[in-house]
Formats: C-alpha cells, structure tokens, sequence
C-alpha cells in the first residue's frame, strides 16, 4: 500500500509541475506557434506530457473563433485514461482561448491518408446494430478505396476514423464489434451523421443490463456468475476501488448452491448492504457456487466503503468477509466476461 500511495504522490507532484509549467510558459508558447512563431514549443509539450507518462499524448483541437481544447489522452488505455482524469483535476480554469480535455474529443473531418491511400470520411458509411444486452452499437463500415486492405488493417484505420468522429470516450461509451466491408452495408449512414444515431439511442439505455452464465471449475462444482454487462468503465473512471464480498452459505444443496429459503436470505443481505453502502458505489457481479455467494463492488473512496461494510463482519446468521483493494481499470470484470 505504501508504494502506492507513493507512486500516486510522485504522479500528483508531476502533473502539478506540468500545470505549472503551462501556466508559467506553454501556455502561451503555444499561441504563439499558433500565430505562426517559429518555435519548437509543440516538441517541448510532448516531452512535458511523456514526462508524465510515456504512454501519454496531447491533442490540440480548434473548436470556436480562436478557442482551443488541450487533451491529454493514453490512446485507448484504460489505466492511463484514469490518469487523465485525475491530471484534469489540478487544470487550470477554461478561459477565452483554452478549454481541457482528458482524451481527444471529436475533430473536424478531413481527409487522412492511410498507407497509400487518401481516405475521405466524409464517404465512409456506416451501419449501426444495437447490442440490446451491452447496451452498445455493432458497426459495419465501408470506406471506400480500402477494398484492397486487409480486415485488420481496415478495422485499425475505422477505429481511428471512429475517434477523428466522436471522441475517444464515445467511442468506448457507445461503440461494440466493428466489421468492415467492401460496399455499402445498406441501412448505413455517413460517418458524420453517426453522432446523430448515438444521440437518438443514449436515452434508452440503463447501464443496468445484467448476464447469468455457468463458469464452475467442474460441472460437479458449479459457480453461477451474474454480471451487469452493460455497466461501462467509461462512465465511471473515479470507481477504482475493488470491494469482493464473500458470504458463507448456510443451507446448501449437494452442488454447494444455495437451497431456496438460503436464496432469500441472501437476497435480504445483499439488500441490507447495497442500502448501507455510500451514494455511487456499483454492484457490478455475483458469484455463487462453492458453498459461497461473492458480491464484487467498485466505489471511489475506500475509508467510507470500509466503514459501511464493518458491521456486516459481525452478522447474527452468516459468516461475511470483504476485501478491498485498488483496481482502476476494472481487470476483475474484464476477467468475469
């Protein structure tokens, strides 16, 4: 735990003296390049964001009559995308010239060239499927004069197009299996009008959709996982607390599953404690099988979590025990899907 809270210490320390920096002199160093100074400025504000993490790149977008947004980004990393997050928290205040963003946001849609090919997004069609139970879109994409290209490389150049469209973060909100094709798909927008397909879908959805599948050891030793499919990594980057609840079952059939009267008691903890646990904290899966039920949490703040959950290790009927540590980019439910 210490060499945690120290390596937090050291990012908190270097993002600050990044910001600083900033303030101090890249700030307008880069309005100058802008205006056409000969400066080296965009060279020195990529070491500046490598020295925060090698992983890290920067994005300058123009977005309105002399306004500007800075991102940071850790292109599609989970864990580094939690560190932009936490880098916005010590930014400075959005001004007349700079807003800040912790991953590139949509760009304007000019042509890209692609290996040896001009591509134009503004030609690229799209076919969206809702995935009712992730709560996503499937895509199948042409983009015209890549038929030649493989499948791999073709889904990597729709990928970037999908966050040149709608953001690194919309595009992990939102977007599931991408196929790509040689002709338009049918029932296909332009790539620009896929925001209008997202807009239209958002208010349907409830982050709550949930998948019961078998994943025992042994077909004799059965272990029943629950998860809620549909919760998103992206809407919660702050939740990086892992709470696994472990409750003893009392009544169990032969299998090691509860019996139904035991179904019921545990239902009624499981209750008792979502109601115990602060605002914001996500029951995200169970577990049952082997004689136990496993409830697995993310919240943000571990002392709170700690404090609800206590009085639950003294329960009158089950044996209940909870571990909490640091997961921040949600490993453990990438392993349960």
């Amino acid at each position: 735990m210490a060499q945690s809270i120290s390596e937090g210490d050291l990012f908190q320390e270097g993002i600050q003296e990044f910001w600083s920096w900033w303030s101090a002199a890249g700030r307008d160093g880069l309005l100058a390049a802008i205006d056409g100074d000969d400066s080296d400025i965009a060279e020195v504000l990529t070491q500046k964001v490598h020295e925060l993490h090698p992983g890290l790149e920067w994005q300058l977008t123009p977005i309105d009559r002399g306004k500007y947004c800075l991102a940071l980004s850790g292109s599609g990393n989970r864990m580094l995308r939690v560190l932009t997050e936490t880098a916005m928290v010590w930014a400075p205040v959005d001004d007349d010239r700079f807003v800040y963003a912790a991953a590139r946001i949509a760009q304007p849609l000019a042509p890209i060239e692609f290996d040896d090919v001009l591509v134009d997004p503004s030609q690229v069609r799209v076919a969206a499927e809702v995935d009712e139970a992730y709560e996503q879109l499937d895509l199948t994409m042409w983009i015209p004069g890549t038929e030649d290209y493989e499948d791999d490389d073709r889904t990597e150049l729709a990928m970037s197009l999908l966050d040149l469209a709608l953001g690194e973060d919309d595009t992990e909100r939102w977007i599931g299996i991408i196929d790509t094709v040689d002709a338009d798909p049918g029932n296909s927008v332009y790539l620009s009008e896929l925001t209008t397909v997202i807009a239209e879908y958002a208010p349907t959805v409830t982050r709550d959709e949930w998948k019961v599948y078998e994943a025992g050891p042994t077909s004799k030793e059965p272990v029943v996982v629950s998860l809620n499919v549909a919760a998103k990594h992206i809407d919660h980057l702050l939740h990086g607390v892992h709470v696994e609840v472990r409750i003893a079952l009392t009544e169990v059939t032969g299998l090691g599953m509860p019996s139904e009267a035991e179904t019921e008691r545990i239902a009624a903890i499981e209750d008792d404690m979502v109601d115990a646990l602060p605002d914001g904290v996500l029951l995200v899966a169970r577990e049952t099988g082997l004689n136990h039920r496993i409830l697995h949490f993310y919240g943000r703040n571990a002392d709170h979590i700690e404090e609800a959950l206590a009085p639950f290790e003294e329960h009158a009927t089950h044996d209940i025990e909870f571990h909490l540590g640091i997961d921040a980019d949600w490993s453990m439910l990438s392993q349960l899907r």
